[in-house]
């Protein structure tokens, strides 16, 4: 049975290997002729100390959103350049934690999610191969996991 995807979702940022995974979701939504998802995580963590219902705590939640896509709108235009016609994409800034963000954002068989690596030292890919390794564990649709070996800056 051939698997149909529908959706191609990508966490994104500025992060070499965010680019390279979001270059590599562009070059998948357009072979399957899907629908490309570009979506950043914000404020994981990240309390106000003046308590939940503050209008401090809801301008901060705005400024942190429109900070992400702002990100969202850089990392595309980075990677990709301008968006052609033949590839239809969505930018999602969410909440929360990028590996929870991104396992709630591909939920379907149709879907296809795109996490980007860093492979190179202990500590400089220790986050993105964290969050690599939780989407591989969890998802509920097949995963594609792109290495950055700094050096690799072409479109696929």
């Amino acid at each position: 049975m051939e698997s149909v995807v529908k959706r191609v979702i990508v966490g994104a940022g500025g992060r070499p290997e965010q680019l390279a995974a979001l270059r590599r979701a562009a070059g998948e939504a357009r072979r399957h002729r899907a629908e490309l998802h570009v979506v950043a995580a914000y404020g994981a963590g990240e309390t106000c100390r003046s308590g939940p219902h503050s209008i401090g705590t809801l301008d901060l939640l705005v400024a942190q959103r429109a900070a992400a896509t702002a990100v969202l709108r850089e990392a595309c235009a980075k990677a990709l350049g301008s968006v052609r016609d033949d590839l239809s994409a969505v930018l999602v800034a969410v909440r929360g934690h990028p590996a929870h963000v991104l396992l709630q954002h591909a939920d379907d068989q149709g879907d296809l999610l795109v996490v980007g690596i860093r492979p190179a030292g202990p500590v400089r890919g220790a986050f993105s191969r964290r969050v690599a390794r939780v989407c591989l564990r969890h998802a509920r649709c097949p995963v594609l996991v792109v290495p950055h070996h700094g050096g690799l800056t072409g479109c696929q």
